[in-house]
């Protein structure tokens, strides 16, 4: 009876040990999954906070412009805050630059400040402000262009739908 009494008491420490160490695994998983959430959550308010940031500095270009009336420079802040909220970066995180600019046209190149990444982009002026309508390293398609009637000093050639480059 002892023997059997020792043998059950065994068997009740094993599958105890068992028990607690699945339940150490499950609550590791638990604390890692609660960490990637934490995560998760962190870089969504960094980039809520940017579009914020992206959007306070758009409402006081809006105010000055209007305030003042609008002039090249104006012009330049409001097409950064366009290129910067179409990448979806706050505009201090890049480094923006205006190549060509006409009254209702823009040309320019972007890059991270910490060097990674780049290319370029076209941007138009419309009733409601600036917007970019091309972003990217490769040429425009026709399509994403041609109704904006930029320069051809500007943009040279595009690809039609077939993907042919065309001069324009």
């Amino acid at each position: 009876m002892e023997n059997r009494v020792t043998q059950l008491l065994i068997i009740l420490f094993i599958f105890l040990s068992i028990l607690a160490a699945a339940l150490a695994i499950r609550n590791q998983f638990i604390e890692s999954d609660l960490q990637d959430r934490r995560i998760s959550y962190q870089l969504q308010i960094q980039t809520l906070d940017r579009e914020l940031e992206a959007r306070a500095a758009e409402k006081e270009v809006l105010r000055q412009t209007k305030k003042a009336g609008s002039s090249t420079s104006d012009d330049a802040t409001a097409i950064k805050i366009a290129v910067s909220k179409k990448i979806g970066k706050a505009e201090s995180e890049l480094v923006i630059q205006i190549s060509k600019q006409t009254s209702k046209h823009a040309k320019g190149f972007i890059s991270t400040k910490d060097g990674t990444g780049g290319g370029y982009w076209l941007a138009t002026k419309t009733d409601n402000g600036w917007i970019v309508v091309y972003d990217g390293q490769a040429t425009p398609n026709c399509n994403e262009i041609d109704s904006y009637e930029f320069p051809t000093d500007m943009v040279p050639e595009c690809l039609d739908d077939s993907g042919n480059v065309v001069e324009r």
